[in-house]
């Protein structure tokens, strides 16, 4: 195994702003959705309507993320990952 493989987190973090969460309830499900996939760890909600989505990188992908919540219904308007700000 490479320095490099052994060395990383494949534990990452995205936050999304969501423009149509108004509700708790919007949350949930929304975190629902997510929780149902493989490689989401955990979703926690922030004020003015943000979100923080854990994922193992190994798994899944941003843009997986970005795909999960348009077929839910709900939009983003600002994506960004610890690893992108780089």
């Amino acid at each position: 195994m490479s320095w490099f493989l052994q060395n990383t987190n494949p534990i990452d973090s995205a936050l999304l702003i969501i423009t149509n969460m108004y509700t708790k309830e919007d949350f949930l499900k929304i975190k629902n959705e997510f929780m149902n996939v493989e490689g989401i760890k955990d979703v926690k909600y922030y004020p003015s309507k943000r979100i923080q989505v854990l994922y193992d990188n190994r798994k899944i992908t941003l843009q997986h993320l970005a795909m999960i919540l348009d077929k839910t219904g709900y939009k983003y308007i600002k994506r960004a990952c610890r690893n992108c700000m780089k």
